[in-house]
């Protein structure tokens, strides 16, 4: 009997066991090996273990069950066939028989979750599945490298970007805030002033009527 089963299933086999009279009999220290097809003829068996006598009433001597549980955990991969042989003793001998094969198809996967969060999953699957995903709050690499970017040219380019650009005028704007927060109102639109000359000429005075008029140094 050959099978087809998927790693992490469990395989059932059977066998019955006779007499050398050929009646039925349970035999002895009955024993199951798995052999990975195609590997060294000394390499040990994947996994052994001890087949199941069934007891029932209505099955008769010597009928017993192999399970075999085909996990990474036992050794198993995907992609590889197994063969189950069996021995046990009966009637002072102890013959051995081939009594089916399998092979292993890898698990299926459904992802429900990444890391626990269902969200997640449903975004990788908008994403993958062309219907698209519009992230947020995601972090971006630097990028080194655009395929299929026209580079930006023209004079929207240079306004951001060359010598009289976004970042210049921002410097400047700064350099004009910094000037005019020095000036002092003390009456609000009117700027206090300290005038030293007019057209050119200095002059002196506190601009008091006949007392101290201002005037040419």
């Amino acid at each position: 009997m050959h099978q087809y089963a998927t790693l992490e299933d469990t395989l059932y086999f059977g066998f019955a066991a006779n007499l050398t009279s050929g009646a039925a009999g349970d035999g002895a220290t009955p024993l199951f090996d798995v052999r990975l097809c195609g590997a060294a003829a000394d390499a040990a068996p994947v996994l052994s273990g001890t087949p199941t006598l069934l007891t029932h009433a209505n099955y008769s001597d010597g009928l017993h069950e192999v399970a075999i549980a085909a996990t990474a955990a036992n050794g198993f991969a995907a992609g590889n066939t197994y063969l189950v042989f069996v021995t046990l003793t009966i009637d002072s001998v102890t013959p051995a028989a081939m009594i089916g094969s399998f092979r292993l198809a890898p698990v299926p996967a459904n992802a429900t979750q990444l890391s626990g969060d269902s969200t997640a999953a449903d975004n990788a699957e908008a994403f993958f599945d062309g219907t698209g995903y519009a992230g947020t709050n995601n972090v971006i690499p630097t990028v080194t490298t655009l395929t299929g970017h026209t580079a930006q040219t023209g004079d929207s380019y240079a306004l951001a970007n060359g010598a009289n650009g976004f970042v210049a005028i921002k410097g400047d704007t700064a350099a004009v805030k910094t000037k005019a927060d020095s000036l002092t109102f003390t009456v609000a639109g009117q700027v206090d002033a300290n005038i030293q000359y007019i057209n050119d000429v200095q002059i002196q005075g506190a601009g008091v009527e006949n007392a101290d008029e201002w005037r040419p140094v």
